[in-house]
């Protein structure tokens, strides 16, 4: 974890710093609170069918922690920007099962994490980027890259991405994964104050040795509200997702279905930039790796054993 917010910190430096003087360099930081619930609804294969039984987590919760800063890349040319950014969050999570049969079930604690660096060309109407970064994944380093784009209106920011993580689980290794995300998002700004966003994703992952595939489709709404005459705001967004795990190369076959309820609250501050539209679009925006990292959170492990 340290790993990555070190390596995010100074490649964004390096970058940045031959320009600081002149540049106009914008940010932000985020501090907030996510939780997430469960619920699941198996379906196995006749062979397993009443002789196993499902193993998930019912809940996730958690502080997490964000930044990002945007400044143009070469001194005399404001198009070219480069943003670097990351998150990471504490996870508390409860599962009503363990491996070993436990009907109490059991809590863990854990990290989720990533920091990624976006080179974007930069216009007053629309940006086109592409990124790449590290995502941390309870311990798992998953290497990820993709392409973005937003376009600019005067009270709207369009925005999509394509994202592909991979996790090389070794030779002898079944912890290996393929996974990739695609989404979109629109913010509408009613005025200097008030901004609020619906987004649509889909996102899958293949683990490489005979393991289980995972589809996940997500649908959010968000509301930001930017306090007058100062620098911070509050925002509040909720992420319904619904994903289906199929174990058709896997042992006993069959899949496990589940949804997924996110409700994130968190108080930002703003350096550099008037109101939301402003900094959404002067670069902030831009959400390959923030939405791959989202959907990492929300692909779950599902594992049926027998009894």
């Amino acid at each position: 974890m340290k790993k990555i917010a070190l390596a995010t910190a100074l490649g964004v430096f390096a970058l940045l710093a031959p320009n600081a003087a002149s540049a106009r360099v914008v940010g932000a930081l985020s501090i907030g609170w996510e939780n997430t619930e469960f619920s699941y609804d198996n379906s196995y294969s006749d062979y397993c069918e009443g002789y196993c039984y499902l193993t998930g987590e019912d809940k996730e919760s958690g502080p997490f922690i964000s930044g990002a800063v945007a400044a143009p890349l070469l001194r005399n040319n404001d198009n070219w920007i480069v943003v670097g950014e990351g998150r990471i969050q504490s996870e508390k999570e409860e599962y009503s099962s363990d491996y070993y049969y436990d009907e109490n079930g059991y809590e863990s604690h854990d990290n989720v994490a990533h920091g990624a660096v976006h080179l974007a060309y930069h216009t007053e109407e629309w940006a086109a980027a592409g990124f790449y970064g590290i995502e941390n994944d309870h311990g798992w380093d998953v290497q990820m890259a993709g392409l973005e784009g937003q376009l600019y209106l005067p009270n709207m920011t369009l925005d999509g991405a394509f994202a592909y993580g991979t996790h090389d689980g070794g030779t002898y290794s079944y912890d290996g994964y393929d996974a990739w995300q695609a989404q979109a998002n629109m913010a509408y700004y009613l005025n200097d104050n008030w901004t609020f966003g619906v987004g649509v994703g889909y996102s899958s992952q293949e683990y490489d040795q005979n393991g289980p595939q995972t589809d996940l489709t997500t649908v959010g709404v968000s509301a930001e509200y930017w306090v007058p005459e100062s620098n911070y705001s509050i925002r509040a967004a909720y992420v319904h997702g619904d994903a289906s795990v199929d174990y058709a190369n896997y042992y006993y076959g069959g899949s496990v279905d589940y949804s997924s309820d996110t409700i994130q609250v968190q108080f930002v501050l703003n350096f550099g930039t008037e109101n939301a539209r402003d900094r959404d679009q002067s670069g902030l925006g831009l959400s390959g790796a923030d939405g791959f990292d989202l959907h990492t959170r929300l692909r779950e492990d599902v594992g049926y054993f027998a009894s």
